[in-house]
């Protein structure tokens, strides 16, 4: 194990509690608490006046709520600087409470972590001391975050289900979670926080959080168990194994999860949620996942998955390159062989030996890339001046030693109708144009950013962006049962935001669905806010990801993805239920509210709502793109998307145009309700024969009665 640089940066605080005072005991969160402390010291190089350790007594809820206070006041904790926050001990779960008439959930139940005096009465007024709920984490998370940077992690060695009470496979393992747990009292609710201008996501179900990296030994609907015999829990035991098997300095969040081995037995599949899984270990700094990466493992039978498939763009008989982790190709990560696409389903897909590559060891999970001679996607561009905008782009070629523009998917064309994208020069810039399109025509075809003639990269850059951009919006279901329009459905609303009785900002939808035929008119307000609520009206389980495509620029943002779990055909949470809604941007789906700008000078734009659905997780990660006409593509690197465990039947694609203008603009004509043939047939058929019966009992009459209709209709047209 290769140790972090920035070890003197690294700040935890480890909770462990076996003795509980009121419910029963546990044999193995105290050791697991002490192998982590003893790693951060001993592996990682933290000083041992960084790590603030809670055992047993010393757990009493005041005392947790004092360690997270104190983390935040912390002066030696600079903005930037890792801290980790590790719990090992008793999880539940309770109902919300009926207070919590601002909170937005898809389930009916909380979550929370048990201090060692859950359920004592220490007081006179005989009220038992309760948990600390997932909401009150959150907030203390966020307002740390506020304080010291998002560089956190929190670690959390517990159940969140109270579903069962022993392992159904009788194997002795003991879960760690308390049924029926104290309720929520009033002062765990009244709770004030004003660090953010939307609700807070819940603290251990919630994903896609700015705050942190949530590191949780399992599921929602499972447990967190642990083995008497070895008095240690199975999640810190496999976690500790495979950070002492890692390079630190080159593994990333989704990287490490990924490496992770359960034993077989009782269903635990340890979840990572956060916006910044991508990131390197304990470090906010340096560069983190490359999105190239796909990752993939290797079946116990030898089959070798990949976790992306035609919905990916992948194609039969592409070779991919594989390597141990998804840090860019380096000394410390090398190329270790490549394998070739054998069959695709719409996720995934199924990788065999080439015949002319050497054989290699493949490891039990992996991160690969495309390989191909050409991996570029085609992008067609006009452009008067062709051979000066050649010479602009050879130049970049040659640099990177590629061989000619097609090995690239440039393709020239002489008609600008048939072009994906036209560019022209004016002065010393390189000026960029949208395809003619109905929807596009609401808006200049010019594109608002430019590129510095002498940028030659900058200019290949904006070429990759656009044909990435083109390729993902116009996928569409690639399954051969692809679900049916109505049976996902999507509602796009306005957020009203208002102080709740406990003094707490939050947001709930207010108003009609804005989306009408696919299309959405808005006249911006910077002040206003929205979020989505996509309702699931089939029996299935499923798997939403939801992406913001921008038309100004070519950027691709993650709004919502489903949580990375650690592979291998294990079951992540679907937080789309059966028969039931998620919200994105308020409640607990834990995404942020979404809000929409124009430039300055700039009376219209144009964006793009993409909702991939699927019936197990999939990987998604090379979607994402940041803005080409920045320097620095940051951004693109820290929105890795879940990685698929299950090759999956079922996928469908929902895309919204969103037409934004400002205000006094005149509004777009949008798209209408296309005529039911089937209807008018039958409308058609009535009407003839009325005219017919008409004209053998009154002639005259049936006769007035047509000219004056043919009169009034096309008068009415004209």
């Amino acid at each position: 194990m290769k140790s972090i640089g920035s070890a003197q940066s690294v700040f935890a605080l480890v909770i462990g509690i076996n003795k509980y005072e009121i419910h029963d005991t546990l044999e193995g969160a105290v050791a697991d608490a002490d192998a982590f402390a003893r790693f951060l010291v001993e592996g990682l190089g933290v000083d041992n006046d960084h790590v603030m350790n809670l055992r047993d007594e010393a757990a009493k809820k005041a005392d947790i709520v004092s360690a997270f206070e104190s983390l935040k006041s912390n002066a030696k904790i600079q903005s930037g600087d890792a801290i980790i926050i590790y719990f090992s001990g008793h999880g539940a779960r309770t109902p919300v409470p009926t207070e919590w008439t601002d909170w937005e959930s898809n389930e009916s139940q909380i979550e929370m972590i048990c201090p060692v005096d859950i359920g004592s009465t220490p007081g006179e007024d005989g009220i038992e001391i309760g948990g600390i709920p997932d909401r009150m984490v959150g907030i203390w998370l966020n307002e740390l975050s506020k304080e010291k940077g998002n560089n956190i992690a929190l670690i959390m060695d517990c159940c969140h289900s109270a579903s069962a009470t022993r392992d159904p496979n009788c194997t002795g393992l003991v879960p760690r979670q308390i049924l029926n747990p104290p309720a929520i009292i009033v002062k765990d609710w009244h709770v004030s926080s004003q660090s953010r201008g939307a609700a807070v996501a819940p603290g251990f179900g919630g994903q896609n959080q700015e705050s942190h990296v949530l590191l949780a030994a399992c599921g929602r609907e499972e447990l967190a168990w642990e083995n008497p015999k070895t008095q240690r829990g199975l999640f810190t035991t496999a976690l500790l194994e495979a950070l002492s098997e890692s390079d630190l300095c080159d593994l990333t969040y989704n990287t490490l999860f990924r490496k992770i081995h359960i034993p077989v037995g009782p269903p635990q599949t340890p979840h990572c949620y956060g916006r910044h899984i991508g990131r390197r270990l304990f470090n906010g700094h340096a560069t983190g996942a490359d999105p190239s990466f796909v990752f993939g493992y290797k079946r116990d039978d030898g089959t070798i998955i990949l976790d992306a498939g035609g919905a990916h763009g992948v194609q039969l008989s592409s070779r991919y390159s594989l390597y141990r982790n998804n840090v860019g190709s380096s000394l410390s990560n090398p190329h270790l062989g490549f394998l070739v696409v054998h069959s695709i389903t719409p996720n995934t897909s199924i990788l065999v030996p080439t015949k002319d590559s050497p054989s290699f060891e493949i490891p039990s999970k992996f991160c690969a890339r495309d390989a191909r001679n050409n991996p570029y996607r085609t992008i067609v561009v006009y452009c008067k001046d062709q051979s000066k905008l050649e010479a602009v782009l050879l130049k970049t070629l040659e640099r990177a030693n590629i061989r000619s523009l097609e090995a690239t998917g440039i393709v020239f064309v002489d008609n600008v109708k048939s072009a994906d994208l036209s560019i022209s020069f004016e002065d010393n810039e390189v000026v960029f144009y949208r395809k003619e399109s109905t929807e596009t025509a609401f808006i200049a075809p010019r594109i608002r950013r430019t590129i510095p003639v002498d940028d030659s990269e900058g200019v290949f850059r904006v070429l990759r962006a656009s044909a990435n951009f083109n390729a993902h919006l116009n996928t569409t279901s690639t399954s051969a049962h692809p679900i049916s329009d109505n049976m996902v459905t999507m509602e796009f609303q306005k957020l009203d935001g208002k102080w709740s009785d406990e003094y707490k900002w939050v947001v709930t939808p207010t108003g009609p669905n804005l989306i009408a035929n696919e299309q959405v008119d808005m006249v911006v307000d910077s002040n206003v806010i929205f979020g989505v609520t996509i309702h699931n009206h089939t029996d299935s389980p499923l798997y939403p990801y939801l992406f913001y495509f921008d038309g100004s620029d070519f950027g691709i943002q993650v709004w919502y993805v489903p949580p990375v779990g650690i592979g291998g055909g294990r079951n992540l949470d679907a937080p789309l239920s059966p028969n039931a809604k998620f919200p994105i941007g308020y409640g607990d789906g834990g995404a942020l509210p979404w809000a929409f700008h124009l430039p300055n000078g700039e009376n219209k734009d144009i964006g793009f709502l993409k909702l991939y659905v699927t019936d197990s997780p999939s990987d998604f990660a090379n979607i994402s793109q940041g803005s080409p006409f920045d320097d620095a593509d940051a951004r693109q690197l820290e929105y890795p998307i879940a990685s698929a465990m299950i090759p999956s039947n079922i996928f469908s694609t929902k895309t919204v145009t969103i037409l934004q203008r400002r205000e006094g603009t005149p509004p777009p004509i949008l798209k209408t309700e296309p005529p039911n043939p089937h209807a008018s047939g039958s409308h058609s058929r009535i009407t003839i024969f009325v005219i017919l019966v008409g004209f053998l009992l009154y002639p005259t009459f049936t006769a007035l009665s047509l000219l004056c209709f043919c009169f009034c209709f096309y008068g009415h047209v004209s």
